[in-house]
């Protein structure tokens, strides 16, 4: 995968996302990522799990067989953890074996990550844009590491975790997400992953950026002292568009 802005190491380094769905009703974003086969696969971008699923080319699901695309197929380096476990959203679920996979996001290579080769998935629709997940969110969300912590070969900790512990790792620990919006190609704003920098597109100018501590080792959670919102009006049809009301703040 060719990256937008630089080389990764120290640096950082950030990606092109793909956005695929209607927008509306559904909108993707994935991420390439590469196995240790040499294949490389779609996985949409989480940040509200912090595990990882790939759907397995031994899958017999329904939305496996349609999904028209390669699936997920272990090498010779793939090593199967014996566990067997599932994932439940909102809408979707996802069973299959732990194994422990070398996995390259951009040009960072990240040895025995563990992820979800999963061989049932129900309520999923696949396609070549997500046959998986690559979940973001905090390792003490991790139910890999709740269920599964030092009882197996390898960590099951987090790609996060992971990619932040290596020798090779940016010396900036953070991860940032740009999302276009559908039907506003011109908006200016790319979907980008961007791991240890900021894109220079979406961030021109980085010192502007203040950082505040999370509150919470399981959630994004941070202190708000002030909403503000302009919430929709009558709709004008000259500018065929809505007229925004007064702004109004919430304490």
């Amino acid at each position: 995968m060719a990256a937008i802005e630089g080389t990764g190491g120290a640096g950082g380094i950030v990606l092109p996302m793909t956005m695929s769905g209607d927008g509306f009703t559904e909108a993707i974003y994935s991420i390439g990522v590469t196995v240790s086969s040499g294949a490389t696969f779609e996985m949409q971008v989480d940040c509200g799990s912090s595990d990882a699923w790939l759907a397995s080319s031994s899958c017999k699901s329904t939305v496996c067989q349609r999904a028209g695309t390669s699936l997920y197929g272990w090498s010779p380096t793939t090593v199967d953890s014996g566990a067997v476990t599932d994932f439940t959203y909102l809408v979707g679920s996802v069973q299959g074996n732990i194994v422990f996979e070398n996995i390259r996001l951009g040009s960072y290579p990240i040895a025995n990550q563990a992820l979800l080769s999963a061989s049932q998935i129900e309520n999923e629709r696949l396609t070549s844009n997500f046959v998986g997940l690559l979940g973001l969110a905090l390792e003490y969300n991790s139910l890999f590491v709740d269920q599964f912590k030092d009882k197996l070969e390898f960590s099951v900790s987090t790609v996060a975790t992971n990619l932040f512990s290596s020798p090779t790792s940016p010396s900036n620990r953070w991860v940032g997400i740009s999302l276009e919006r559908p039907g506003q190609s011109n908006s200016g704003i790319p979907s980008l992953l961007s791991i240890g920098r900021h894109p220079s597109k979406v961030v021109p100018d980085p010192s502007k950026i203040v950082y505040s501590p999370i509150t919470d080792a399981t959630h994004w959670r941070l202190p708000i002292t002030e909403i503000a919102a302009w919430l929709v009006g009558s709709y004008n049809t000259t500018t065929q568009a809505y007229n925004f009301n007064t702004r109004r703040e919430v304490h």
